[in-house]
């Protein structure tokens, strides 16, 4: 829209500049010995005639392509824009999930000490009957909770 407004304005100018020069170019007389009762030549100035041509060079830009790549161009950082966000809420959610990963095997490898220690204390076969009931190892169960 603002390239647009931006290609008027400058058609605008242009006419506006031609339209002073229509209203406010006196005619020099360059020889005195004219006689007075001769209409004036009317000499163009150099003014005019890039005016012209700048109005011209306008008028043959290919405005409606240059609008409709400018906002293709829009839409694709727009895009970038909105596929940077996503990945950098991934990031932190991957970095999230990290850090509660690694404090997880922390604390399964503190837990898992503390177990083995007190295990070694009381002997493996304090209990065979119970072994046997229980067929789940609660570090195979730990292990599998934090995989």
């Amino acid at each position: 829209m603002q390239f647009e407004k931006l290609m008027d304005n400058q058609k605008a100018y242009i006419r506006a500049l031609n339209a002073w020069l229509k209203l406010n170019l006196i005619p020099i007389e360059s020889n005195i010995k004219e006689k007075v009762s001769s209409p004036p030549r009317l000499v163009d100035p150099p003014i005019k005639n890039l005016l012209h041509a700048w109005h011209d060079e306008l008028e043959r830009l290919p405005i409606e392509l240059a609008k409709t790549a400018i906002k293709t161009f829009a839409e694709v950082i727009s895009n970038i824009v909105h596929l940077q966000e996503e990945e950098v809420n991934l990031r932190r959610r991957c970095d999230e999930t990290r850090r509660d990963l690694s404090r997880k095997r922390a604390q399964f490898e503190d837990w898992h000490q503390k177990y083995m220690e007190r295990r070694a204390a009381l002997g493996e076969d304090v209990n065979p009957e119970a072994a046997e009931v229980q067929n789940v190892d609660p570090v195979e169960d730990r292990k599998r909770a934090i995989e």
